[in-house]
């Protein structure tokens, strides 16, 4: 094969497959699949992720009403002007003895306030609460037998709307109110008390009210506005969403337990491997060793625990002695005074240095002990 016919076989063929082979896949997924376009819902940010009036607010705002969105109950009440509205999102029973009187007297001068029943955590609170004041009981929910009136029935009792049908939270009033949703038996979920000259709304939950729902259905925007209806335009609208906001350890009950379980667990096997043993505790077995040294200074030891320090000695200057042998047999021959002389001019050592060194030492003298066999073991050193 000659070079044009390589480079044919090896390069262009392998290409013009490829090309080939990407010309079809393009068609088949041109002819395949075809463009559409789908809307997602992105996550809330800024104040609408934390604010579930903040919805309610901007088509206020939009409606040229002068509204305002509040964290908390935190603004002096008795400043309240005769037609603004307060809508509580919050739970009643979070209210002060002091802030509900100070609504109420509110009310009293010709405003306009919407709160809702307590949620299932406050609903056995014997804290008196704002609809203490206003004698709405709760109510327990009606057999399944019982069909409940779900009509929302103005002052001239025409039915308005038809909703709530299934809602378990119910309540219940000594007297009729001005407009009410539901019937005595099953009980409500709207009422609108005449207090003085102002209105007080007391619904089952305020939850048409959140931005969510305001967004997916058109009823709860026509709802809201009703709601409001009394002082609209007439005054300022108050949104409290939190009249109280939770404190740090119940936070942390709640939503921290993914953190604080976990640390805890392990918090306690470590108390539990350090902890007091209860009962006998039995070592492990030390492993064998072969060290000849440590068996060594182990009988030492030993023996100088049992008052035979003696022993000791005396093996130290026989070591002494042999050495003396092989170093100086003449000085080893001898005995007695020669013999610590002929030591002490050896090593030039005094006498008396030799002497001490060679005397044995009592059992009960651990100093002495100890000071003749290091002048026993440096005098071997010298040899």
């Amino acid at each position: 094969m000659n070079r044009i016919g390589r480079v044919l076989l090896f390069y262009v063929l392998p290409l013009l497959i490829a090309a080939g082979a990407v010309t079809a896949l393009t068609m088949w997924f041109l002819r395949t699949y075809h463009r559409v376009e789908r809307e997602e819902t992105l996550p809330m940010i800024g104040e609408a992720s934390y604010n579930p009036l903040y919805a309610l607010r901007k088509i206020l705002e939009r409606d040229d009403v002068d509204a305002e969105s509040r964290a908390k109950l935190n603004f002096d009440i008795e400043a309240l002007r005769q037609r603004d509205t307060v809508v509580l999102y919050a739970e009643p029973h979070a209210l002060t003895f002091s802030q509900s009187r100070q609504l109420l007297d509110w009310v009293n001068r010709g405003g306009h306030l919407v709160l809702q029943l307590p949620s299932s955590e406050y609903h056995n609170d014997k804290k008196a609460s704002i609809l203490d004041y206003l004698r709405v009981r709760m109510k327990t929910p009606p057999d399944e037998s019982h069909a409940p009136d779900c009509g929302w029935r103005d002052e001239s009792g025409d039915r308005v709307m038809a909703a709530f049908c299934d809602e378990a939270r119910r309540f219940e009033l000594p007297e009729r109110a001005l407009v009410q949703w539901g019937d005595d038996e099953a009980g409500l979920v709207f009422a609108r008390i005449a207090h003085g000259r102002g209105q007080v709304d007391v619904w089952h939950s305020l939850e048409f009210l959140s931005s969510s729902r305001l967004k997916q259905d058109a009823n709860d925007q026509e709802l809201a506005l009703q709601t409001l209806a009394p002082n609209y335009r007439q005054g300022k609208v108050y949104l409290i969403y939190a009249a109280q906001m939770p404190t740090l350890w119940r936070t942390l009950l709640q939503k921290g337990w993914p953190v604080w379980l976990p640390l805890g667990l392990g918090l306690f096997a470590w108390l539990w491997r350090r902890m007091q043993r209860f009962g006998p505790w039995l070592p492990s077995p030390l492993p064998e060793r072969r060290s000849l040294l440590e068996h060594v200074d182990a009988s030492g030891e030993f023996l100088f625990r049992h008052d035979d320090a003696g022993l000791l000695y005396t093996a130290l200057r026989d070591s002494f002695m042999a050495r003396l042998r092989w170093r100086d047999p003449l000085a080893a021959a001898l005995s007695g005074e020669a013999q610590e002389d002929a030591i002490a001019q050896r090593l030039r050592r005094s006498r008396a240095y030799v002497h001490e060194a060679l005397k044995t030492p009592a059992a009960n003298d651990r100093h002495a002990y100890l000071e003749r066999v290091r002048r026993l073991i440096h005098m071997r050193n010298l040899l």
